[in-house]
């Protein structure tokens, strides 16, 4: 049988929660079930395509671009404004409307460079019972980890643009409960354009399944 780390309650057969705490059973699995997870099955890192991320974020990229634009122009903006007594008018005219211009298009190239580094930061490795994912956050690289028994539902997504490159969004919705919380949590990882995402949907279906017939095997 199976014992909860957390509380010490004996868990049914084939249960993926501890019915006493909530906790989820993939920390209480045998220690022969957790070191199959010292190599990785799969490592999953979206192919990028600089017209369909440019696509995807259209409107993103269009907006912070135009952010970006107003902090680009401002010192010549500051510094013409001191001077434009002594420019002709046409001048200045011309000077400013350049300016804005070129402060804009620097402004969409920041936002494209933003999306690549961003997707190329996306990274999941897959484990026999867990999954390490690593993003992009706004304070730097952001690593978690996901046990494979948390994973509900796990499906693909595929635009329009996305058909014509063969790529795919990647889905993955989990639930858990955390220590002896008893409140049920969830939420969805999104990885877009993942080359071959039916297949790695599958293969990640086969762990998971693996996984919960291996729990009922060990209780």
């Amino acid at each position: 049988m199976l014992t909860c780390q957390y509380c010490g309650g004996i868990v049914a057969q084939g249960q993926l929660d501890c019915p006493h705490c909530g906790s989820s059973m993939f920390s209480s699995l045998p220690d022969a079930v957790q070191n199959s997870t010292s190599e990785p099955r799969y490592t999953i890192i979206p192919k990028y395509y600089k017209n369909l991320v440019f696509r995807q974020n259209f409107l993103a990229i269009l907006i912070f671009a135009l952010a970006l634009c107003i902090a680009y122009s401002a010192p010549l903006v500051i510094l013409l404004a001191l001077y434009q007594n002594q420019i002709n008018i046409g001048l200045f005219a011309l000077l400013v409307i350049l300016n804005y211009a070129l402060a804009y298009y620097l402004g969409i190239l920041t936002m494209r460079a933003y999306f690549k580094k961003r997707a190329l930061a996306i990274k999941l490795v897959v484990y026999d019972t867990k999954i390490d994912f690593t993003s992009l956050a706004a304070k730097g690289m952001s690593q978690s980890i996901m046990g494979i028994l948390n994973i509900d539902t796990i499906s693909v997504k595929q635009s329009n643009a996305q058909k014509k490159y063969n790529v795919g969004t990647l889905i993955l919705h989990l639930k858990f409960k955390m220590g002896q919380s008893q409140e049920l949590y969830s939420f969805t990882r999104k990885t877009h354009n993942v080359e071959q995402a039916e297949l790695y949907c599958e293969k990640i279906k086969g762990l998971r399944d693996a996984a919960k017939a291996l729990v009922g095997q060990q209780a």
